[in-house]
C-alpha cells in the first residue's frame, strides 16, 4: 500500500523524497503498482530540485512500464527530457520508452529509437551495459517486424563490440540469435546456437527454452531422435509449468515422425490434461 496523501497544509512536515522512494518500494514488493507509481510522482511534484529527483523520475518510469501503462510511461520521458534531457540516464530513459513502444506492438517506432541509441553506442557516449540491452531489445523488435536477417546482424555484432565484463547479458546471446535464426527457417545455425544456450545460458529457465528449441528445429530437420534427446533433457532439467503444454505437445510431434501415432495421441492427451489443471 503506497503513502497516504498528503495535502497543501502538510507543508510544513513535508516527507523527504527519500520517504516516497522507500514507500514506492514497499508498495512494489506488494505488487501494488499503482500505490508505487503515485508515491514516486508525489515525491517528484513535491522535491523536483532535489538532485536525486531525475533518479526518482526513471523509477516511476520503470514502475509505470511494469505495470504496463505506456501512456504514464510516454508522460514520464516527455517529463523527464523536458526537466533532464543532460541527464546521464537519457540513454537509459530512451530505451525504456523504446521498451513501452515494444509493448504497444509499435515495433517501428521502437527501432527508430534504438537505432539512435545504437549508433551512440558506436561512438562511446553509452554506458556499455546498457547498450547491451539497447542492442537486444533492437534485435528482437527486427525479428518481430519480420526482419531476421537484420536482427541476426545485430545480435552478431554484440559479441564484437562490447567486452567480456558483462557475462550475465552474452551468455544470453546464443538463446537470442538461435530463436530468430529459427523464426528465419535457418535451422542449421538454431540448432548451433541453441547447442551452445543449452550450457551456458545463465539461467534454467533459459537452458529450457534452449533445449526446447533444439526440439524444433530437429524436428524440423527431420531428425526426431535428435529431438527425444533434447526432450529427455529439458524434462530432467524441470519444465517449468507455463512451458509444459509445449513441451509435451513437441514430445508428440517427434511420436508423430517416428510413425508411433498411438503414442503421439497419448502425449497430446497429457498435454491437453497439463492445460486443464
Amino acid at each position: 500500500m503506497g503513502l497516504p496523501r498528503r495535502t497543501a497544509a502538510d507543508n510544513s512536515t513535508a516527507l523527504s523524497l527519500a520517504v516516497f522512494e522507500k514507500a514506492a518500494a514497499l508498495a512494489s514488493a506488494d505488487q501494488d503498482w499503482s500505490g508505487a507509481l503515485t508515491d514516486l510522482e508525489t515525491g517528484l511534484q513535491r522535491h523536483s530540485k532535489n538532485p536525486e529527483a531525475p533518479k526518482t523520475c526513471v523509477r516511476a518510469i520503470r514502475t509505470a512500464l511494469g505495470a504496463r501503462r505506456t501512456a504514464d510511461v510516454e508522460r514520464l520521458v516527455k517529463e523527464f527530457m523536458d526537466k533532464w534531457r543532460e541527464h546521464e540516464d537519457t540513454w537509459r530513459v530512451e530505451y525504456l520508452l523504446a521498451q513501452s513502444f515494444s509493448l504497444d506492438g509499435r515495433d517501428h517506432d521502437a527501432i527508430l529509437i534504438l537505432e539512435r541509441i545504437d549508433r551512440a553506442i558506436a561512438r562511446g557516449v553509452v554506458r556499455e551495459r546498457d547498450g547491451i540491452v539497447a542492442e537486444l531489445l533492437l534485435a528482437e523488435a527486427y525479428s518481430k517486424i519480420g526482419d531476421h536477417g537484420k536482427a541476426i546482424e545485430v545480435l552478431d555484432r554484440i559479441t564484437a563490440r562490447h567486452s567480456r565484463q558483462h557475462q550475465d547479458l552474452l551468455r544470453q546471446l546464443p538463446l537470442c540469435i538461435g530463436l530468430v535464426a529459427q523464426r528465419k527457417g535457418d535451422h542449421e545455425k538454431a540448432l548451433h546456437e541453441f547447442g551452445i544456450a543449452a550450457h551456458v545460458a545463465p539461467t534454467p529457465r533459459m537452458r529450457i527454452h534452449a533445449l526446447l528449441g533444439l526440439v524444433r528445429s530437429h524436428l524440423a530437420v527431420d531428425s526426431p531422435i535428435e529431438a527425444f534427446g533434447a526432450h529427455a533433457i529439458a524434462m530432467r532439467l524441470g519444465v517449468p509449468d507455463d512451458l509444459l503444454v509445449d513441451a509435451t505437445d513437441l514430445k508428440a510431434r517427434a511420436f508423430v515422425a517416428m510413425g508411433l501415432d498411438s503414442r503421439a495421441i497419448s502425449a497430446w492427451i497429457d498435454a491437453l490434461e497439463s492445460a486443464g489443471k
